[in-house]
């Protein structure tokens, strides 16, 4: 089944936002992406991609460029307020042939995502401040959308 004709708004230019506006067009929507950021921005901190995270990348054609700019994680350890160890866990062991899970910084993610979702074919609308609405009249329906910054 494909989307044709459907519209789809995105609301944010971030990793995840990027991934679905690329997914959903592929899939034949016609997708709007809008940002609050006037412009790319990368901060934050790391990521901790678990095996199912970096299959669903894969299956969404973003996978090599995430992973070139990974590291594979093989273990985890989880502890207390206090420092103490509770417990280790090999991941290997726990996601078995689902893959590798991976970590990387959130800039590293972001540029690996956007190189590929980024572009002509996949304009961002910058800037695009609060309280943003539209209506549209498609069917003898009614159509509307409002879409508020917190």
């Amino acid at each position: 089944m494909r989307a044709d004709g459907v519209r789809v708004l995105v609301v944010g230019a971030g990793i995840a936002g990027l991934a679905a506006a690329r997914t959903l067009r592929a899939w034949g929507a016609q997708v709007e992406i809008v940002e609050q950021a006037s412009r790319v921005t990368t901060r934050g901190s790391g990521l901790f991609l678990p095996a199912n995270g970096v299959r669903a990348l894969d299956l969404m054609g973003l996978g090599d460029p995430v992973r070139t700019r990974a590291v594979q994680v093989e273990g985890q350890r989880v502890s207390d307020h206090r420092g103490r160890r509770l417990f280790e866990l090999e991941l290997a062991d726990v996601w078995g042939d689902v893959g590798p899970c991976l970590a990387l910084t959130r800039p590293a993610a972001a540029r690996g995502v956007a190189g590929r979702c980024q572009g002509r074919a996949h304009p961002v609308g910058y800037g695009t401040g609060a309280n943003r609405r539209r209506s549209e009249r498609r069917r003898g329906h009614l159509h509307r959308w409002v879409l508020e910054w917190v």
